[in-house]
């Protein structure tokens, strides 16, 4: 039974002798790196490939990054792995992501590969939203699919299950992070199937209680969603551990995402829940080292309040579409509060965008 809103309202491959990372040092913060590998991996062979994922590893061991979060698949649905289940593979002939498993592990580097849950396309759909339209959520009104997944839809929970289950299965990663595992901010519709089934719930139940039943309708479909994924996940590797990224605490009252995640923790079909850093000066002027404070002050209280609390971490946004960190002493403050606000662990968003400040936080005091 999912917990209602109110009451979170009210608390505010290497030789079988070898351990891989993770279990090796399972009690260490997060050290995280999140990894586009496009740009790594696109239009070339296996050996240039491999040799531009070692540069970026090699960078990442100099700052002290215990964890590679490649993104598994692209917004538009393509994977980086050969999928039989996937409609499309960003590379031919060989398997960047197990390329990256392999040598993240020969450095020591847990490999915790990010799925976009939801994600076929965002405005438009792509991916297996082309054959299965009927699978996307709506623009308002009846309007024309979205490029999102349904997570009301049997079918897509489904397909998106043995995505999963393939993806453990044939990599066996050390843990999993779901993104946007989340309905859109903007207004939408369910898909047909969804929307008719809500429309019967809303038909049986009073008027006055028709909008909460909406939201409530919404609200276990996605923790339903979440509970086959994860299911699928450790049936194919046993023990694994799960995470998702949220915008922080006030996703938890904001009815129309549906991302309960204290729900998810409390059931154990989530571990980890890694809070979006994403507090710039652009946003906030000078209150945004407070605001980035609050956010992850506000979500430990809600995690401390769990009967079986998560593990929570920040993603540290060194550039993202809401704004950019200016010098490494920015990162370095960001990891400093996070730190005095009780939050140790934290994942660089993205490896790709560190660049320039590099030797600078080797150079830095831990």
């Amino acid at each position: 039974m999912t917990t209602s809103r109110a009451a979170w309202f009210a608390i505010l491959l290497l030789a079988s002798s070898c351990l891989h990372a993770e279990e090796a040092a399972p009690n260490k913060p997060l050290r995280g790196a999140y990894i586009f590998l496009g740009p790594l991996v696109a239009g070339r062979t296996e050996n240039e490939g491999r040799a531009a994922i070692q540069k970026a590893l090699n960078s990442a061991r100099k700052i002290g990054v215990n964890t590679v979060m490649p993104f598994a698949n692209t917004m538009r649905g393509d994977v980086f792995w050969p999928s039989k289940i996937a409609t499309g593979t960003i590379v031919a002939g060989w398997n960047p992501l197990a390329v990256l498993r392999d040598e993240a592990r020969r450095r020591g580097m847990s490999f915790e590969p990010v799925v976009w849950a939801l994600a076929s396309g965002e405005d438009d759909p792509t991916g297996i939203l082309v054959t299965h339209g009927d699978w996307a959520l709506r623009r308002p009104d009846g309007g024309a699919p979205l490029g999102v997944l349904s997570p009301a839809n049997p079918e897509a929970r489904a397909w998106l299950g043995s995505l999963i289950e393939e993806l453990v299965r044939d990599l066996q990663p050390d843990a999993l992070w779901f993104e946007h595992l989340r309905y859109p901010f903007q207004a939408i519709d369910l898909d047909p199937a969804g929307q008719a089934e809500l429309a019967k719930i809303l038909e049986a139940a009073p008027v006055a209680e028709r909008s909460a039943r909406a939201l409530r309708f919404r609200e276990d479909s996605l923790t339903g969603l979440t509970r086959e994924l994860s299911t699928k996940a450790r049936a194919a590797r046993p023990g694994i551990r799960l995470g998702v990224f949220s915008w922080g605490p006030n996703v938890v009252l904001n009815p129309m995402l549906a991302q309960t995640w204290p729900t998810w923790v409390d059931e154990g079909i989530i571990d980890r829940v890694i809070i979006a850093g994403y507090c710039y000066r652009e946003e906030y002027g000078d209150r945004y080292l407070t605001v980035f404070r609050d956010r992850l002050t506000e979500a430990l209280k809600i995690n401390r309040s769990l009967k079986k609390p998560g593990e929570i971490s920040f993603a540290l946004g060194v550039k993202t579409t809401r704004g950019a960190v200016r010098s490494a002493r920015d990162i370095l403050d960001y990891r400093r509060v996070a730190a005095e606000a009780g939050v140790e662990g934290y994942s660089y968003f993205t490896l790709n965008a560190l660049g320039r400040y590099i030797d600078q936080l080797a150079a830095a005091k831990p």
